[in-house]
């Protein structure tokens, strides 16, 4: 696992690298830490059982980077290498990705945010909003139009991954009404949501939407 630690500039002004690389290496197991470009890249080993971003661990280090005013990401795991670059890389995304989507943060991991990275490499070329699900797109209209709250709801219930029970828990309703709003979702758009198709359809859909700054819907 690669993890790269960068920081703000009053910490680049007020901070002895050497020293946090020492201290980073206490907080984390199994890992090697160098300074790269005014950053702390670790290299952690994975010949080891359990994660070695523990409950322990993550406190420890969320009160160092705090402490030192510094924002860490980690990447994904790998095996090569060789892919030593590719995965800085993720974690220098991470960062980026996750202070656009959750800023305020002070650790980032790779694989929350891998779907926004698609996203911001597709912005690049494409107006990503166009590939929105059209009938989602409609139930923001109908939202919109007749002041209904039924993207909340379906985006509550998607993210429940389609259980009535959390859903109602999330929203603090009944069962019943979580059952009567989606079927009610379903009749009015025409939308068959238990088609696995549609259900990654309108997932993507809601993530470009939460990128582009559009996610009004999350409450």
């Amino acid at each position: 696992v690669f993890t790269a630690i960068m920081m703000n500039e009053y910490a680049l002004n007020n901070v002895h690298l050497t020293y946090l690389c020492n201290e980073l290496e206490l907080i984390v197991p199994y890992g090697k830490c160098i300074i790269y470009q005014d950053r702390l890249v670790m290299l952690i080993s994975q010949n080891h059982k359990g994660d070695p971003f523990d409950e322990k661990t993550l406190d420890l280090l969320d009160g160092f980077l705090g402490e030192n005013h510094l924002i860490a990401s980690v990447s994904r795991r790998f095996s090569n290498v060789c892919e030593v670059k590719e995965h800085y890389q993720q974690a220098c995304d991470a960062i980026k990705i996750g202070m656009h989507l959750d800023h305020g943060k002070r650790f980032y991991k790779y694989d929350p945010y891998w779907t926004y990275h698609l996203l911001d490499v597709a912005s690049k070329y494409k107006d990503i909003r166009n590939f929105c699900d059209p009938k989602l797109l409609e139930v923001l209209a109908y939202d919109k139009e007749y002041q209904t709250n039924y993207t909340h709801t379906l985006y509550t219930y998607l993210i429940a991954n389609q259980n009535p029970v959390t859903t109602a828990h999330k929203l603090e309703i009944h069962r019943n009404t979580i059952d009567y709003r989606i079927n009610k979702i379903s009749n009015i758009f025409n939308i068959e949501l238990e088609d696995s198709d549609v259900i990654f359809s309108f997932n993507l859909s809601f993530k470009i939407l939460i990128y582009l700054g559009e996610g009004n819907f999350i409450k």
